[in-house]
């Protein structure tokens, strides 16, 4: 009998007001979604309501925790 296959899905963080500007963020700034980025996590929420997730990884980043 074979292994069940495991699914990955990828996610980016939603948008900030640093990313808005085209700067790049990295891990000094940790900066919180901005109310666009808020609507992109809760539209990828709803994309995932009735898939099943078992787990979700996230980065320690506030905005990544944010979209997870």
């Amino acid at each position: 009998m074979a292994a069940p296959l495991t699914t990955l899905y990828f996610i980016r963080h939603g948008e900030t007001e640093v990313n808005r500007r085209n700067c790049v963020q990295g891990r000094r700034i940790n900066p919180p979604l901005n109310d666009r980025g808020r609507r992109q996590a809760e539209c990828v929420g709803r994309r995932f309501q009735d898939i099943g997730v078992d787990w979700i990884v996230t980065s320690a980043a506030e905005r990544a925790i944010e979209t997870g």
